[in-house]
Order: C-alpha cells, then structure tokens, then sequence
C-alpha cells in the first residue's frame, strides 16, 4: 500500500520539511487552508501540487477552489499587481455570512462581500498562490517590511538548527528590530553563526538584530510555535543588548 497523495493544512511547514517529505514520497505534496469563518475558503492544494515546485512559502502553489474567489489588496483597498504582495481576501458560498448578532465585529471582517484573511499573498502569472505570513505578524524595520516566515525558513535551512521563530519587537532607531529565538542541535551554534548564515540569503535589514538561544519554544497543542508567548522575553532580550 503506498501513499498516493499528501495534504498539508493548520499550520505552516518550513520549506526544508517540505521538501523532505516530498523526497520521501516522490513529490506532489500539496498545502491548503482555511479557517472557521471561511471552510476551505482558502485555496486549497492540487492534488498534484505545484507542477513548478514549492518556492518555500507556506502553502506551496495552491490554486482557488471551486467556487471561490480571491484577490490580493494592499493597505488603502486597491488590487495590487500581479507578483505583488497584498492580503488576500476570499468569497464564495461557504464563507460565512457574518458573526451572530455582531454587526460591528463583521464590517471588519467583510467589505463588499469580501472577507478579510489576515494573510498577505502573492499570486504568480500562472495564477498559483503563496501565503508569505500573517498581516499582524509583519516586522516594519526602518520603512522596510520584514515577513517572519521568510526568516524562519533561512535560519531553519542551517542544519545546526533545531527549530526558530523569529518575530519583531520596538526598537528606538529603526521602529521595530528582528529577532529570533534559536534551539540548536549544534551546541557550538553562535548568535553571530546565526547572522552570517542569514546574511548570506537576506538583506541586512532582514537579518536578526537580537538572537536568543532556548531549550525549547513554546507550542499549542497541535504543535504551533506561539510567536505571541515569545514576545515578552524578545522585548527584553533585545533591550539588554
């Protein structure tokens, strides 16, 4: 008995994870998403995944399910162009309506129809969609955006490290500063180990200002690194430099 297809959902791999598990099964492993208040609403992953391969985002080339549209706005409301990043915003029949008897929380969520995802995205020309990361979680370093997700998976392609999470905290001279928390499976793996290995796939204003070594990081009980858990001992760490 073989494993004819895999699907990836609820939470985001690395592209290093994802890349081993295809190795493992020959290719073809897809990604999708979706939340309680758009089942399946996100695209969902091909069968047959990306024909192109996964350019290490998180959801690896999904295309909108049946029934479901999508288009990417940045902050003032307006489409962006293609191959630009903007947040995704989805409709259909199985997104819902609105929140029970809460006009006021659903005009945040729904305008025109159209509910917002929180996610920022980029579709290619082939029409392919990646989720770069979470709106909220996004790091505004000196004007400059700084996607979590896309530190993360540099720093986890270093085979000395175990897991990371990187996320932003305040910082006087550049308004917020990254930083990232560390569990090495090299216990010789230094913070300035940690910036070169960085420095050699991002721009400096991407590379982590503050990195901290952890035995372990916190996780729900699916297994999701919790940013948010991390953000008092990132402030800290980052002041104490």
């Amino acid at each position: 008995m073989s494993m004819k297809a895999l699907l990836i959902a609820a939470i985001a791999i690395g592209a290093v994870m994802y890349s081993d598990l295809n190795a493992q099964r020959g290719g073809g492993g897809s990604r999708g998403g979706g939340a309680t208040a758009r089942p399946g609403g996100n695209p969902g992953g091909n069968p047959g995944g990306n024909p192109r391969g996964n350019p290490g985002g998180n959801f690896g080339g999904p295309v909108p399910i049946p029934g479901t549209d999508v288009r990417l706005i940045d902050d003032q409301g307006n489409d962006v162009p293609q191959g630009q990043s903007g947040e995704l915003l989805v409709r259909g029949a199985q997104v819902m309506a609105g929140y029970w008897q809460r006009p006021d929380e659903t005009a945040k969520m729904i305008k025109d129809g159209w509910l917002g995802t929180g996610d920022v995205a980029t579709i290619d020309t082939d029409g392919y969609l990646q989720i770069v990361d979470r709106k909220k979680d996004m790091i505004l370093v000196s004007g400059f955006n700084v996607y979590p997700n896309e530190v993360e998976a540099v720093l986890a392609a270093d085979p000395r490290v175990a897991e990371v999470a990187v996320l932003g905290v305040p910082d006087p001279l550049c308004g917020e500063a990254v930083v990232a928390f560390i569990v090495r499976r090299d216990p010789a793996l230094t913070a300035d180990d940690i910036r070169k290995s960085a420095r050699a796939s991002l721009t400096n204003y991407k590379v982590p200002k503050t990195v901290v070594f952890r035995d372990e990081l916190p996780k729900s009980n699916v297994g999701k690194v919790l940013r948010k858990d991390l953000r008092a001992a990132a402030i800290a760490a980052h002041a104490a430099q």
